[in-house]
């Protein structure tokens, strides 16, 4: 009787180790779970198509500014030549009306 409770004393553990080994199993493929996979992967995919699409509006925006900026420019620039071919003209009449009030 002692020998059969100690026999299956020994199964239980061997069934316990078992049984533990076969929970670690489970719990390591649950981790790589197909469905819960595929599910990451489109939620990825849905970001960075999100991110991609504002990334772009962004780039043209930046595009857009860029050029309003070198127009922007390229009139200061024009204007600046025109106030300097105005400016010899402004002083010379400046000058012409100091001296008629001088004399």
């Amino acid at each position: 009787m002692k020998e059969e409770v100690a026999a299956q004393k020994q199964r239980a553990k061997a069934l316990q180790k078992e049984l533990a080994e076969a929970r670690e199993q489970v719990k390591t493929l649950t981790q790589y779970d197909p469905i819960k996979m595929k599910k990451n992967l489109d939620d990825n995919k849905k970001r960075l198509a999100e991110k991609t699409s504002s990334n772009e509006v962004l780039q043209k925006s930046l595009n857009k500014t860029k050029a309003e900026n070198a127009e922007l420019e390229r009139r200061i620039k024009e204007l600046e030549a025109k106030v300097s071919e105005l400016e010899p003209a402004v002083e010379a009449e400046e000058t012409s009306e100091t001296e008629s009030e001088a004399a």
